[in-house]
């Protein structure tokens, strides 16, 4: 159907010319995520043939020369699809991760690279944070709002919100995954970031890393982070390079360093959630450019979002969706909705680990986050 229209290009209009090359480029990215990669190789020649600077099948092109044993010419494309559109080498961010799942050929970043940018690119609105932070709680109440009464999956933000000329496209992330590789490697730059609008969900560290080293002992994230040589407790976890204080310190601190970056940055602190939920979401729901709906509409989605409603969601797998799925074992530390506590680590720390990690963000955390410093300002 495909190679049809686009060898009978001539034929067309202008406008209908520009559909049809979108429709190719629509079909080569589906033929790319089936591993049909001659068939890509094939449909990406015609759209060249017929738009020799088309970004998308240049890279395409590129790939799919790399995968079927052709690398100079893969190289040779990509490089021409860099040029017409050089913020693609921007997004280079998650190399590290990539090199981490033991991924080593250039193929496997140039594929990272261009999935990133694309998603990126139709997103106005960010949400990242560090594992553990509120992430999945604030995605909830957001999607029960942007429902606003409609049927769907709450969690599903950024399909509601593009499905939704109204809401400004909105998506959560964890950035560059500084959660699953070294410390060393958590990337400082952001300049891919530029003209967005970013949200910096933040949570104290301690909190947070009581709560990951539950999720990655129990959840699975050891094994995305390929380190599967890790069997300690949580002092170990604590200072291990992959995960720990190391690492969410440096997340944290390129992002002090870097919230100049994005056309707007918004610090979400998950205590403000906590302690006053329905005036901070409507913070955010400012922040984000969403739609005022009224009131009960925010009211609504704060109640929706409290967690023991949340977590029987979990316990009863009720939305069927893998980011609110019961651990198999029904461990009660597995769960990802586990305790949700401001202070809670109390009850998991040592007095070495205290002095440990509280020494460590008093000489290390950037001023930006200072709250944190102190751990009796951020318990109310």
């Amino acid at each position: 159907m495909y190679l049809t229209g686009i060898r009978n290009l001539t034929r067309r209009s202008m406008s209908s010319r520009e559909q049809v090359i979108q429709e190719a480029v629509d079909e080569a990215y589906r033929l790319y995520g089936a591993s049909a990669f001659g068939e890509v190789h094939q449909l990406t020649n015609l759209i060249l043939q017929k738009d020799e600077n088309n970004f998308d099948g240049l890279y395409l092109n590129g790939l799919a020369a790399c995968w079927t044993g052709d690398p100079i010419v893969g190289a040779r494309q990509i490089r021409r699809a860099s040029e017409i559109r050089p913020n693609v080498d921007k997004f280079d961010h998650m190399d590290a991760w990539v090199r981490q799942q033991g991924n080593r050929a250039q193929v496997h970043f140039w594929e990272k690279r261009l999935e990133e940018f694309r998603k990126i690119s139709q997103i106005d609105n960010l949400i990242l944070s560090y594992p553990k932070c509120g992430r999945t709680w604030v995605r909830y109440v957001l999607g029960v709002y942007g429902l606003n009464g409609n049927p769907g999956d709450p969690l599903m933000v950024g399909d509601i919100s593009l499905a939704d000329p109204s809401l400004p496209v909105t998506e959560f992330t964890h950035d560059d995954n500084p959660h699953w590789k070294p410390f060393g490697d958590i990337v400082r730059d952001k300049s891919m970031y530029e003209g967005k609008r970013i949200v910096f969900l933040a949570r104290d560290p301690r909190d947070a890393l009581v709560s990951y080293y539950f999720q990655y002992t129990k959840r699975g994230d050891r094994e995305h982070a390929n380190d599967f040589d890790f069997d300690g407790d949580l002092p170990d976890f604590l200072r291990h390079p992959i995960g720990g204080l190391r690492s969410i310190v440096a997340f944290y601190n390129a992002w002090a360093e870097n919230r100049t970056v994005p056309d707007a940055f918004h610090l979400l602190k998950y205590e403000d959630l906590r302690a006053d939920p329905e005036p901070t979401f409507r913070e955010l729901l400012s922040f984000l450019g969403w739609p005022d709906h009224g009131d009960d509409a925010v009211e609504a989605a704060v109640s929706a979002g409290e967690f023991s409603k949340m977590k029987k969601l979990e316990a009863t797998d009720a939305l069927k969706n893998e980011r609110l799925k019961p651990p198999e074992d029904g461990d009660p530390e597995g769960f990802k909705v586990r305790k949700g506590k401001v202070g809670g680590y109390r009850e998991y720390f040592t007095e070495d680990d205290k002095e440990y990690v509280d020494a460590f963000l008093r000489e290390e955390l950037d001023d930006f986050f200072g709250c944190y410093k102190n751990p009796n300002r951020t318990e109310r």
